[in-house]
């Protein structure tokens, strides 16, 4: 029999329910696949299981043997949950990070029954704002799963897989070096102004996640944006406290000490802060988040800060920048330079 062909991923899922006998609602679905594009397994496993620590290494580690046992080394992911995952999908990367390193993610989506979209995809023709609509699944043209075929990702899709895996070993290896507080901030703050600049090696990306990890590199970035002169930037990578940091921090808040952001730095600030979203995996991605919630923030569009801020919470619930940023959207303290002199005691 010819197998059906499957063409792209909104046919695949929508065949799911047909596979697995019922709609997969809050799962992880994996779906093995051959060398020639034909499918070998469908596997479903339950969300709960995958974003709860206790669980999820377990869960993984058990699906890591069940692919090998059948020969499985390309997989394609699907998190079927009503979740907001349009920015990261927690269950998603646990399955990829704890997969071994031979067996390849082709791909991974997201879906809620009606509309599906790439977790953390910021391309509009890729993935519009609202998802793609799931196209009408046809079982009567399905038989079992062996039969099915699926045209394969293109390479840039595995390529950016590879580049987030690569830049994540990287950034362990960059976090390790760090020896002399001071030294290793101002060389990952450098390191910072290459991917500004337009470096896109997952080595330097790596470097960067780490660095970011730190409070004072991840604030000289925000004093950056804000502004700041390099003396300022140098004094918060070596943490020195004095009156010129305090200036910029409070000038940001205190109406008319500055002065309205340009657009176009903020849409450039966002679009690198989305890459980082990109190259990074798992909690690494609540920096990027937040960093995108104070551009946002900045900018004046508090709704979309409070967004980015729950998408940050979402991947690191601990995380005391988004708590920040969630608190002051929600209590409506904007920036200074908006004029406003909303208080936490009178914000409406």
């Amino acid at each position: 029999m010819t197998p059906h062909t499957l063409r792209g991923p909104g046919e695949l899922i929508s065949a799911l329910p047909h596979l697995l006998e019922s709609v997969p609602r809050e799962s992880i679905v994996v779906v093995g696949v051959e060398r020639d594009g034909r499918l070998a397994t469908v596997m479903r496993l339950d969300r709960r299981d995958l974003v709860m620590r206790d669980t999820s290494w377990t869960c993984v580690a058990a699906l890591d043997r069940a692919l090998r046992q059948q020969g499985v080394s390309r997989v394609l992911l699907v998190s079927w949950t009503h979740e907001d995952s349009r920015l990261a999908c927690i269950a998603l990367d646990a399955v990829q990070a704890g997969l071994g390193a031979d067996i390849a993610v082709l791909d991974s989506w997201a879906t809620d029954g009606s509309y599906y979209w790439g977790p953390g995809c910021c391309d509009d023709a890729c993935c519009p704002p609202e998802g793609r609509p799931l196209p009408e699944a046809q079982p009567e043209s399905l038989s079992a799963p062996s039969r099915y075929s699926v045209r394969p990702r293109p390479a840039g899709g595995v390529e950016s897989a590879r580049m987030r895996k690569n830049a994540a070993a990287a950034a362990d290896r960059w976090a390790k070096r760090c020896s002399s507080r001071a030294p290793w901030c101002l060389q990952s703050w450098e390191h910072v102004l290459e991917t500004i600049g337009g470096r896109t090696d997952a080595p330097t990306w790596g470097k960067v996640i780490a660095g970011l990890n730190d409070v004072r590199v991840r604030d000289a970035l925000i004093v950056y944006w804000w502004g700041a002169s390099e003396e300022v930037i140098a004094d918060v990578l070596e943490g020195r406290s004095n009156d010129a940091v305090a200036g910029v921090m409070d000038g940001a808040l205190r109406p008319g000490s500055s002065a309205a952001p340009d657009p176009i730095d903020i849409a450039a600030a966002v679009s690198w802060v989305r890459e980082l979203a990109r190259m990074s995996r798992g909690s690494a991605r609540a920096v990027a988040f937040s960093l995108e919630a104070v551009l946002h923030w900045w900018s004046g569009d508090i709704d979309t800060a409070r967004s980015s801020a729950a998408a940050a919470l979402r991947q690191d619930p601990t995380y005391t920048l988004a708590t920040l940023l969630a608190d002051m959207c929600d209590a409506g303290l904007r920036p200074g330079w908006t004029g406003s002199r909303e208080t936490w005691g009178d914000a409406s």
